[in-house]
């Protein structure tokens, strides 16, 4: 599935080992001076702050209160504002190395294109069919249909491929091992949340549900829906932090984790594959965390694109910047043609699982090549 010379989408080295020095370091974004971390932090605390005295006085509204989009006057000034705040976020985590250290690009290793463009083309689909057929875009979101086996299968996927890649890492280590207690913990997250998706195989194997877990919102066999609300919103946010913030972080302040793991670091190819999952939002639009996820993805893409500027690869995050658009406002506009307002949530609850797959193979992929490990250490060499 690689592809090599030109067309490789993930390059390995450092981008400031290249010729020519293509690629600017991220904190060259902002030269030193000019926009102060601090000053970026307090504008996006400000505006949180705004947003918060926004819901408890005019609207009167909850932290996980969910239900269409409302665009009266208030909620507008709060989708903006929020939208400043998550842009002001990301900016300041950037900028906040300055010039001591130097980034690498985007580090991309050897991907095929054709994959990647996949992802935003099939989210772009199935919102498309939310437009056109909005009774096909619910039923293929039901229970036990086609986006709620994907998505399980996607994170079996990523729980095997993480501890083959871990595995295999222990295998050749001379010292460091017990570290593999995280990626092995990853693996069972990615098996625990697989199997709470399918209610642990209740209705495959056609179980009872006990009288302990009678009570839960779906009185089914799992345990997230005891505190849906909480759990929803810690998942979708928990997976932007570790698919979208996380690549950037370790690309910006050009960290490596401890050896042997180094190579299970998220790369950005994970944040690019993974920004389309946080705009399937429509009754958790109004959500703060919804909207900080959504603008936070384009942000995080926004800044690879203009650090890329003369990169062969630009046009690919371009291209996933205005798929991730497109979903959120096709969502936005169509969302209430859907047969059950939660649909929304199915489909980011199969997106989100690309990302971790991609991660997942990204990860075994690299530690098959120890020698290719494309994320810096703080010398710019790699590690």
């Amino acid at each position: 599935m690689a592809i090599h010379g030109r067309d490789d989408l993930l390059r390995t080295e450092p981008a400031h080992a290249r010729a020519g020095n293509r690629y600017r370091p991220l904190h060259a974004l902002a030269e030193p001076g000019q926009v102060s971390p601090l000053v970026l932090l307090s504008v996006a605390f400000t505006c949180l702050v705004i947003v918060v005295g926004i819901d408890t006085v005019l609207i009167d509204r909850g932290l996980w209160d969910e239900g269409e989009p409302v665009w009266d006057l208030a909620h507008i000034l709060r989708t903006a504002l929020i939208g400043v705040a998550a842009a002001s976020v990301i900016m300041a985590l950037v900028e906040w190395n300055g010039p001591r250290r130097s980034a690498t690009g985007v580090p991309f290793q050897r991907f095929d294109r054709v994959f990647v463009l996949a992802i935003p083309l099939g989210a772009a689909f199935f919102v498309s069919l939310l437009a056109v057929s909005p009774r096909y875009f619910t039923r293929f979101a039901l229970e036990d249909r086609p986006v709620e086996w994907v998505s399980v299968v996607l994170l079996f996927v990523a729980a095997g491929l993480t501890v083959l890649a871990t595995r295999q890492v222990i295998a050749r280590a001379t010292s460091g091992r017990w570290w593999a207690v995280g990626p092995l913990g990853l693996a069972v997250l990615f098996f625990l949340i697989a199997m709470e998706e399918v209610s642990w195989f209740q209705r495959v194997l056609d179980v009872e549900t006990p009288d302990a877990l009678a009570s839960n919102a779906q009185g089914e066999l799992n345990f997230h829906n005891f505190a849906t609300g909480l759990s929803e919103n810690g998942y979708y946010f928990g997976a932007f932090l570790a698919l979208m913030v996380a690549p950037l972080v370790m690309q910006a302040f050009a960290l490596s984790l401890p050896a042997p793991f180094e190579g299970f670091a998220p790369t950005p190819v994970v944040a690019l594959v993974s920004a389309p999952a946080f705009a399937f939002n429509f009754d958790m639009w109004d959500v703060i965390l919804s909207q900080v996820a959504f603008y936070g993805a384009v942000a995080v893409l926004a800044l690879w694109v203009i650090n890329e500027v003369e990169s062969e690869d630009r046009w690919l995050v371009v291209v996933m910047i205005a798929a991730t658009v497109f979903v959120q406002l096709m969502m936005l506009v169509f969302g209430h043609r859907s047969d059950l307002i939660w649909d929304a949530t199915e489909y980011k609850e199969m997106f989100i699982p690309v990302g971790f797959a991609v991660y997942a193979l990204d990860v075994y992929r690299r530690v098959r090549q120890p020698r290719a490990s494309s994320i810096p250490d703080v010398d710019g060499v790699d590690g």
